[in-house]
């Protein structure tokens, strides 16, 4: 995950494009290396925006040891994929980017980006349902989350509009209306506080 130092406060430092493992790529059909024991600790980090999982008893088993042993949980800033990304160090692989696409990648991350490849948009931060598009395309805490956030008021609206076309879920519809569209859109579009990755943004190392 790559949230570009100064961008978030919330985020690590150690989350910028030198130590991204997106910022190596080329292009939308690249996919990050190999996790080895040489890889930078950022690049072993795990997102848990997009979870497939059929544990066995016994895996299951395991994780609830680990989690009632280990003493590493309250230094956890993320504990859901950070516990994830202990428990499965050196035993998993990257996929692509398409799979779990952070929104925010559109524009810290053009070169790989592609509307047409998207296979999961992730949401992450703020959510396009709390506001809508301000007049001028605006949306997201940087202002520029416009497009992807404009993808979700399209397909709500045509799910809302067929629901009431149908009278079918009026629970759901009633839910919905308290929870969407609850905050003032955003309105101003914020500079970038770096330029977005590119491979020769990559920081040696170890």
């Amino acid at each position: 995950m790559c949230m570009q130092s100064g961008s978030c406060t919330w985020a690590p430092p150690e989350w910028n494009k030198g130590k991204c493992a997106y910022t190596p790529l080329e292009g939308p059909g690249d996919v990050a290396g190999e996790i080895t024991s040489e890889s930078r600790p950022t690049y072993r980090l795990l997102n848990g925006g997009m979870l497939l999982f059929y544990p066995t008893e016994e895996l299951w088993n395991r994780l609830v040891e680990y989690f009632n042993s280990t003493d590493k949980l309250k230094t956890y800033q993320f504990p859901d994929q950070d516990f994830l990304a202990d428990f499965y160090r050196d035993k998993w692989y990257p996929l692509s980017w398409k799979y779990n696409a952070l929104k925010t990648m559109n524009y810290w991350h053009p070169r790989i980006w592609s509307d047409e490849k998207l296979v999961i948009l992730h949401y992450i931060v703020d959510k396009p349902w709390e506001r809508q598009v301000s007049a001028n395309g605006v949306a997201g805490h940087l202002g520029r989350d416009g497009e992807t956030h404009q993808w979700w008021w399209e397909i709500y609206q045509q799910w809302k509009a067929g629901c009431e076309r149908t009278q079918a879920d009026s629970v759901v519809l009633q839910l919905m209306d308290r929870l969407v569209n609850i905050k003032q859109p955003f309105t101003e579009r914020i500079p970038l506080p770096q330029g977005a990755g590119k491979p020769e943004d990559v920081l040696p190392h170890p």
